[in-house]
């Protein structure tokens, strides 16, 4: 008897495991090219944004959204059941940058010029892209507890 007691013990401290509805609460993302950030960026910072590059991340946008309904919702829940708490928002809009600010989590921007073949040579995949959008999105919702 006294051992089942040292056994159950620790199980005590362990968190609950999520419900249903804290697996599913996680928010609506919305993905799109931030226009108005990079002119004024671009102003600011006398960073030159090639039209090439707009062209192929406004043309590639509908791609990542697919990529991201499909993979993204899925890490998205994973994170969830493995805190066991909702995310706090019930939206989240990641803006994607051409200009030369590193992606961040507050505000969300996500630099995708290294995804562009017209930027490098040997670009990063999408994969990394959308791993990037939720490293981002972590960090918000992380920062919420």
């Amino acid at each position: 008897m006294r051992i089942r007691k040292l056994v159950l013990l620790p199980a005590l401290f362990l968190p609950a495991p999520a419900t249903a509805a804290q697996t599913s609460a996680v928010p609506a993302v919305s993905i799109e090219y931030g226009t108005m950030f990079d002119l004024i960026c671009s102003e600011k910072s006398s960073y030159k944004i090639d039209p090439l590059w707009v062209q192929e991340l406004e043309s590639r946008l509908p791609a990542f959204r697919r990529e991201w309904e499909s993979e993204g919702l899925k890490l998205l829940q994973t994170a969830t059941k493995i805190v066991g708490k909702p995310f706090p928002r019930k939206e989240l809009a990641v803006t994607l940058t051409l200009c030369s600010y590193p992606s961040m989590g507050r505000p969300l921007l996500v630099n995708a010029r290294y995804t562009m073949k017209s930027f490098v040579e040997k670009p990063n995949t999408d994969q990394v892209l959308l791993s990037t959008i939720f490293h981002e999105i972590l960090h918000t919702y992380l920062d919420g507890f």
